[in-house]
């Protein structure tokens, strides 16, 4: 059974080891029910017909309550103990690692739970196979998948490179046929926006950007502000090169608050580079800005 360090449930949680056998100090000591999950799936919501573009998704832990009360959270796959027997209602919600840290997970607000029952029997194993999906109150903000020629990005006034270009390339892509690509060919700023810009709630209101994404070098992610006369860069996370596609979940929420109600927002993505030895490239895909209705 693995553990996650941190843990933040929007409640204080605790975490329950397992009890393998009856200790020969403490022979009344119970034997639990053990839950199998190897994985949680995420499927399609059909009261979103289709709104929540690719399913493409990277979940590490499941957080559990069984019988009313609260078992933990654990990491995936997990092998967990379950006190009881007869008949059990369990509940499973889907984490993330936050802003793609290990250190920092949470359950994803934008997915359902997983409800069941099972029969409890000291010492059986039950195999669970979870599904969850977006929840029927989650607003698509704004979507980009690349799929077609019109993208929704723009360089920024400061950018001294082209925008995001399209690859077809079956090494290169993600799913289901494209993905952005930005290959930097001489040293400089490559920064593009959203070309709309949106109202999102602060007031610790969940807002969340997700993101496909692998390359070479490292790409900052953030959101520009806009007022009347005023206009003020957040940059939030930083993804670290990798060779193979990664899902990241970037929160907005604790970088909005201060922001005025009346501001809009831009999505950015930039990458700086200083070297002339080193020719930056990366790839994004299924980008998503989401909030609650």
């Amino acid at each position: 059974m693995k553990k996650i360090t941190q843990i933040k449930l929007y409640a204080l949680l605790f975490i329950v080891s397992a009890v393998t056998s009856c200790d020969k100090i403490n022979p009344d000591e119970a034997v639990p029910t053990y839950i199998y999950i190897e994985s949680v799936e995420v499927v399609e919501n059909p009261e979103l017909q289709g709104r929540e573009g690719s399913l493409d998704n990277d979940i590490k832990d499941v957080w559990i309550s069984a019988g009313g009360s609260i078992v933990g959270a654990f990491e995936l796959p997990a092998m967990v103990p379950i006190i009881g027997e007869g008949e059990i209602e369990v509940f499973i919600a889907a984490g993330i690692k936050k802003n793609g840290q290990t250190g920092d997970r949470e359950i994803y607000p934008f997915w359902t739970n997983y409800v069941t029952t099972i029969n409890a029997i000291p010492g059986k194993i039950d195999t669970l196979k979870p599904q969850v999906m977006y929840r029927s109150n989650t607003k698509f903000v704004w979507k980009e998948n690349f799929e077609t020629a019109a993208i929704s990005l723009d360089s920024t006034l400061r950018s001294q490179m082209d925008s995001v270009g399209r690859t077809n390339d079956p090494a290169e892509i993600l799913e289901p046929l494209w993905a952005g690509i930005v290959e930097m060919q001489e040293t400089g700023l490559f920064e593009v926006q959203t070309k709309e810009s949106y109202e999102l709630p602060g007031f610790g209101a969940q807002v969340y950007l997700e993101v496909s994404f692998k390359g070479n070098f490292g790409v900052q992610f953030g959101f520009i502000s806009e007022t009347s006369g005023y206009r003020s860069q957040v940059p939030i996370f930083v993804a670290s090169e990798t060779d193979e596609w990664v899902k990241i979940y970037i929160s907005l929420r604790e970088d909005l608050g201060p922001e005025p109600a009346i501001a809009m927002q831009r999505i950015f993505i930039g990458a700086y580079n200083q070297s002339p030895d080193i020719v930056p490239k990366f790839y994004l895909d299924n980008l998503k800005l989401i909030q609650f209705e």
